[in-house]
């Protein structure tokens, strides 16, 4: 088929596949921002090596039951003594002085458990035991027979249970009884020594205690006689009511001031506004001159201006009322000037007392504070002379009992099981191979962890992702046939198929502003699949409709043109070394495909050289305007510069990590070299992923359907 250069790109808005602008970023270490282990991670660490973790289990049983089956018999016994709080002669003792009781046999009670089990295991103790034992087992001593030795508390209670471990059974039985005749002796012993000492510490208290009730008892009698003092909080009370009448005389005549001061003020305010004219004053109200003078005044008003509307201004008879009323206006104001005066008298007077109360209240506030000080060091002395008293008292109460308890005999701590069933206790061997197939199951898992340790290659896209912010173009499941890659007349499996047109929808979805014309496919170790990627994503992008050209341009080890059975007489290298037109090298697969090829050609000593030169990059852009999509395969990008050099003239790389098999170190040397150059990393494409979910292999298992070749897909 003729390959035309002017050809037109496919239109398809599905199919279009686009250029990022600019480079991007490439983040290196990227780590799991919350921390801590990754437990799934670890999860799938060791279902990938379950057969060396149960290796190593069973190896590890082999050996525990191997070493179980020679050990001896191990016999063991015990002794359980109740530790008790008092004793009962104790409590008699305590109730005939109304339940006083300073006994220091609870210290030897094991709510203090860590101090007496200490003790009880100490030399001190146990050496007089071992000096009685030595009679008949020579050989014992301090440190084995501790070894041997188990003290156990159960919890919530006074029992303490004593549990010895040895080959010999008479031994385990001997051990034992003399170890509890022992604990009994010291429970005795230490419980008359700890009377004797509170006996002792009592008798130097109870002095200084009577010194101290009567010495507050002296300062209480002072204390009221000075201050005369009865009961100082009804005292407070008689002092705080009178205060509280003070208060109440003081409101009232507080309100009498302000009343004559407004009378005063309203009689003085309309005397200078209205001269010789009657006033209406409550404080005028009750002058009975002034209102009988007011009367007459309003009498002859009333009659004058009757009289002015029957005769003139001049005539006698209203002449003569004119002067009789000005003959009563001195004398009403006269009454007037009296009544300021009584107000002004009355307004002294007020305030006199206003000053006075305000005096009383003062002394009685001082009173009442001096008298809260007083009782407050009554109410102290009161409350220290009755906890004196009640100490006093106490001490007395419990110095007879101590006296009391000395006498007695009794032992404070009872055994309640005596050591006279011995059994064997060697290890089950049941529960040691339990314990051994633990054992190995640790031991195995941190064997499979060092070796995933030591592998340092990637197994899962998680772990990829945990080094790079890198995108995933596609991930690609791992299948055990075998990849025959003859032509196109045999079918990718459907896992396989619907990974392989996901990554290049993915390239497709890239970017929507410019189609890409262009790209390279590498990888960062041999054997991480970029050849069989390249082959497939080539089927995927030619079986929708689109030209494309698959370039082998690994021309150190090129495998494509073995695996689709194509001729290699003329390749690429031909093109760069001659004038012959590309379209002469390049085959197509099949009359109805639109997948073509170009093989490498003879391998050439410098391929460098060759993909750097400006023949390459002229056939490059010849390639890119005659197909819709051209693809290179080029050499691992790690420690060759081919598949860089080659990216830098396409428009984007998508890196192969190989699942199981890309060392971590390669990948990010790799990322930190790309990370420098101009190169577009579109993303990554994980190849071999073995943990694919059973639920999509599921999904897409192969059904009973007619055989069609991929290009028909």
């Amino acid at each position: 088929m003729k390959i035309d250069d002017e050809s037109n790109l496919s239109s398809d808005p599905g199919g279009k596949i686009v250029r990022a602008k600019g480079s991007i970023n490439l983040p290196m270490g990227h780590q799991n921002p919350e921390g801590g282990v990754n437990f799934a991670q670890l999860l799938t660490v060791l279902r990938r090596r379950t057969p060396v973790i149960l290796g190593i289990t069973a190896i590890t049983v082999v050996l525990v039951y191997g070493w179980v089956s020679r050990q001896p018999k191990v016999y063991q016994a015990n002794f359980e003594l109740w530790v008790q709080k008092d004793s009962v002669e104790s409590e008699v003792a305590s109730s005939a002085t109304q339940g006083a009781k300073i006994t220091k046999s609870e210290s030897l009670s094991l709510e203090n458990n860590t101090t007496l089990l200490n003790l009880l295991s100490s030399p001190k103790l146990l050496l007089p035991a071992i000096e009685q034992l030595r009679q008949q087992y020579p050989d014992i001593n301090y440190k084995s027979l501790v070894k041997a030795l188990t003290l156990e508390n159960p919890k919530d209670t006074d029992i303490l249970r004593v549990s010895y471990t040895d080959i010999d059974q008479g031994k385990v039985k001997l051990v034992l009884n003399t170890i509890a005749q022992a604990y009994l002796k010291y429970s005795l012993e230490s419980r008359q020594k700890d009377i004797i000492q509170g006996i002792r510490f009592l008798d130097q208290q109870l002095p200084l205690l009577r010194q101290r009730v009567d010495h507050l008892q002296r300062k209480l009698q002072n204390l009221r006689q000075t201050y005369n003092l009865s009961d100082p909080s009804f005292q407070s009370q008689q002092i705080t009511n009178q205060t509280d009448g003070v208060k109440k005389s003081q409101y009232e005549n507080d309100i009498a001031l302000k009343e004559a001061k407004a009378n005063f003020s309203d009689l003085q305010r309309q005397s200078q506004i209205k001269p010789g004219v009657p006033l209406a004053s409550e404080a005028l109200s009750q002058n009975q001159n002034y209102q009988k003078i007011r009367t007459q005044i309003q009498d002859l008003d009333s009659q004058i201006s009757r009289e002015s509307t029957l005769y003139s201004s001049d005539h006698p008879g209203l002449q003569a009322l004119r002067d009789q009323r000005e003959k009563l206006l001195p004398l009403l104001n006269q009454e007037i000037n009296q009544v300021l005066d009584e107000l002004s008298s009355q307004i002294r007077g007020l305030e006199a007392r206003d000053r006075a109360l305000t005096q009383a209240e003062d002394q009685l506030n001082s009173n009442l504070k001096q008298m809260a000080v007083r009782t407050r060091e009554y109410n102290d002395l009161q409350l220290e002379l009755q906890i004196a008293t009640n100490n006093l008292t106490q001490f007395l109460s419990k110095r007879e009992a101590l006296s009391i308890e000395a006498a007695q005999k009794e032992v404070p701590w009872i055994l309640t099981t005596p050591p006279n069933n011995v059994i064997v206790v060697s290890a089950s061997k049941i529960r040691s191979l339990l314990l051994g197939a633990i054992m190995g199951l640790l031991l195995g898992g941190g064997f499979a962890l060092l070796i995933d340790k030591i592998k340092n290659v990637f197994y899962t896209p998680e772990e990829v992702k945990a080094e790079t912010n890198l995108p995933f173009l596609g991930i690609i499941p791992f299948t055990p046939e075998p990849d025959n890659c003859n032509g196109l007349k045999h079918l990718v499996p459907s896992a396989i198929l619907e990974s392989f047109r996901s990554l290049y929808t993915s390239i497709c979805l890239f970017n929507i502003d410019t189609p890409i014309r262009s790209l390279t496919i590498s990888s960062v170790c041999p054997n991480d699949g970029k050849t069989t990627v390249a082959i497939n994503l080539a089927r995927v992008a030619a079986s929708m409709g689109h030209r494309v050209l698959l370039v082998d341009a690994d021309l150190r080890k090129p495998d494509i043109h073995k695996r689709l059975n194509l001729s290699n007489e003329q390749g690429l290298s031909d093109l760069m070394a001659s004038n012959i037109h590309y379209r002469q090298a390049i085959q197509q697969i099949s009359e109805e495909s639109f997948l073509y090829v170009l093989t490498p050609g003879q391998l050439p000593p410098d391929p460098v050289n060759l993909l750097s030169s400006e023949r390459m990059a002229v056939l490059m852009q010849q390639f890119e305007n005659a197909f819709d999509l051209v693809i290179y395969d080029t050499p691992p990008a790690c420690d060759l510069a081919d598949a860089s050099l080659l990216a830098t003239k396409t428009d984007g790389m998508a890196l192969v990590i190989g699942l199981g098999n890309t060392d971590r170190s390669a990948f990010i040397s790799t990322l930190e070299s790309l990370r420098l150059s101009p190169i577009l990393v579109a993303g990554l494409i994980a190849n071999g992923w073995k943990d694919a979910p059973r639920k999509y292999q599921q999904y897409y298992k192969p059904q009973q359907q007619p055989k069609s070749n991929l290009a028909k897909v």
